[in-house]
């Protein structure tokens, strides 16, 4: 019996605190977004015969992320959205590129047409 509450215990504690993680990874996309000037969105699509998903960046303001070169629909193929929301988050000072797509996945996508921003995240 003690057994079985210590592991109701332990899975109530991992549900809380992924639960809680989840609430703070959130709030701090969004801290992100109004700082860089972007909304963003999850795109999926067939690509080399697997289904993927992707983040779609739309720049608002002709904020930093615009600044940057980023274009609204660009879609961000080289991270997926917690690594690119870390690099915004952790890089300050620091130069990346990312790889995007520009177009329409399902129908046009193909490795030679992906671009590469440079920019450094500014502090």
């Amino acid at each position: 019996m003690g057994a079985i509450v210590a592991t109701l215990v332990l899975v109530f504690g991992v549900w809380l605190v992924t639960k809680n993680a989840a609430s703070l990874q959130q709030e701090i996309y969004v801290k992100l977004e109004k700082k860089f000037s972007f909304t963003s969105s999850m795109v999926s699509a067939q690509i080399e015969n697997q289904r993927k998903e992707f983040l779609k960046i739309d720049p608002i303001d002709n904020g930093l992320i615009f600044e940057a070169g980023f274009r609204n629909g660009d879609i961000i193929i080289s991270h997926t959205k917690p690594a690119f929301y870390a690099l915004l988050y952790k890089k300050k000072g620091k130069t990346e590129t990312i790889e995007i797509f520009r177009g329409n996945l399902d129908s046009s996508f193909n490795r030679n047409s992906l671009k590469k921003i440079t920019f450094e995240i500014p502090n």
